[in-house]
Formats: structure tokens, C-alpha cells, sequence
């Protein structure tokens, strides 16, 4: 039968190789492990990065910034190529790095930039303790198209009033000609009437016209209304119109016409 007759411990020093501790690694493991957690994070961004060195190479770039790269016509890898032939903004890398050293801190920077047929917004930022530029690269290019076209539209629905405002006016000059010609009373009062009206929607549009968005001053469309009361009634000097409204309401073009008709009427 086996019996234990003795226990052997055998100790270690703390410090000899088998056991590395943080001041065992090398500034060269510590430096690669950094980048690769830098890279992990730059990558799983949505933004367009580039990280250049202090001597303005490209050491690091994430998916979307290659893609866009890529689309812009860089067939070939960028990591490796000097900021001045990916700028995107006409900026050297020389003058980005006069005016970052010329501050006591980190240095940060905003553009807009129309490259090609994109628009970009780009941001730098000067790590002055790492020497490193950052740039941030947003494509706005979608945004811009639709500012674009909403400009135009607006000058379109401007034009469409103006066109409109213009038709009436013809509509109004041929009912005062028929006007002249009646006969009867009740017909002159009747195209009278119908004149009052047409004019009122006629100088709605003609206040359209002139609006940059869609909404209109309530203050500014009545007064107008009232000018044109006293245009087509001049003869009844007695009458008065008081006006009191709010400068700060405003209503939409749709709710600009009934509002004028209701008061004209």
C-alpha cells in the first residue's frame, strides 16, 4: 500500500522570465496593441475617418472612408499616401500643421466642400501630444440635392402665383370692360362684386409670389386686402377700416386665399 512520506514545494521567483508583467512588454507590443484597438473602433464607425501621422502619411483609414476613396477615383490602397494627394479640400498639409502647432492645444477645424459633384463637410482634429491629424469626412451630397431641389421648387410655386396673379388681373380688366357696358344696375353690381373678389385672390397671389417659404405674414395679407377695398371703393370716403393683428401669426399658403375672401366678403 502506497503511503505519502514527504511533500516537495518547489518556489518560483516572481521576476524571472515565464511570467511577463505590463513592464516585461515591449514599447513596440504596447504601441501595435494600441493601433489595433484604435483601428477596431475607427472601423466600426459610420463616418468616413483618416488618421495621418506628423509627417502628414496615412497610417490608418476605416471601411467607409476606403469605399468612398473608391468612389471617388482611388483604385489603389491610400494607407501609405501623403495628406496633399487625398485632400479633398484644396488644404496642404503643410498649412494644416502651421496652424495646429500655432495653438498651446489640441486643434480643431470645420469646411464645407463641394469635390467632383459631392459635397463633403470635413473635420479636423490636431493631436498635438500624438501628432496626429484626424479628419472626419461627411458626405452631405444628399442633402444638398434635396436643398437644392427645394429651392427650386419654392421658385417654381413662386412663378406658378406669379402666372396666376398675372391671369386674373386679365380676368378682372375684361369684367370692368363688361362692367362700363352694362346696362342694368343689378349686372354692374354683380360684376362689381365678382371684380372685388378676383382681385383679392389676385393680390394673395401676387403676396405669394414674393414669399422665400410657406407661410405668410396674416398682418401683411389683410393689409393687403384692405388696400384693395379701398382701391375698388375709393368713392366711399367715410368708411374706416381698423386693423389689429398679431405681427407673429403666420398661415400656410392654402389658408392664406379663404382668409381673404372672408374678410373681402
Amino acid at each position: 500500500m502506497d503511503k505519502t512520506i514527504g511533500v516537495l514545494i518547489v518556489e518560483t521567483d516572481a521576476g524571472t522570465p515565464g511570467m511577463a508583467t505590463s513592464n516585461d512588454l515591449k514599447p513596440s507590443t504596447i504601441m501595435s496593441a494600441e493601433e489595433e484597438a484604435q483601428n477596431f473602433f475607427v472601423d466600426r464607425l459610420s463616418e468616413n475617418v483618416l488618421i495621418f501621422d506628423g509627417d502628414g502619411y496615412l497610417i490608418t483609414a476605416n471601411e467607409e472612408a476606403k469605399q468612398l476613396y473608391k468612389k471617388l477615383g482611388y483604385q489603389d490602397e491610400i494607407i501609405g499616401l501623403f495628406y496633399d494627394n487625398l485632400t479633398l479640400d484644396y488644404y496642404t498639409f503643410d498649412y494644416i500643421k502651421f496652424r495646429a502647432e500655432r495653438s498651446s492645444s489640441n486643434w480643431f477645424f470645420d469646411v464645407e466642400t463641394h469635390y467632383l459633384q459631392y459635397y463633403f463637410t470635413i473635420k479636423y482634429s490636431w493631436i498635438k501630444n500624438k501628432q496626429r491629424l484626424v479628419v472626419i469626412i461627411q458626405d452631405t451630397t444628399e442633402v444638398k440635392k434635396r436643398e437644392e431641389e427645394l429651392v427650386l421648387k419654392a421658385v417654381a410655386i413662386r412663378e406658378i402665383h406669379h402666372r396666376v396673379k398675372n391671369n386674373l388681373q386679365s380676368i378682372v380688366s375684361l369684367l370692368k370692360i363688361q362692367e362700363r357696358r352694362a346696362q342694368s344696375d343689378e349686372t354692374k353690381k354683380v360684376l362689381h362684386d365678382s371684380i372685388s373678389r378676383i382681385m383679392t385672390i389676385a393680390s394673395t397671389h401676387e403676396l405669394l409670389s414674393k414669399q422665400v417659404d410657406s407661410y405668410t405674414s396674416l398682418k401683411q395679407t389683410l393689409t393687403t386686402v384692405i388696400h384693395n377695398f379701398h382701391h375698388m371703393f375709393g368713392n366711399f370716403r367715410d368708411i374706416e377700416i381698423f386693423m389689429h393683428v398679431d405681427d407673429s401669426i403666420y398661415v400656410t399658403t392654402d389658408q392664406v386665399v379663404t382668409i381673404s375672401l372672408i374678410v373681402n366678403e
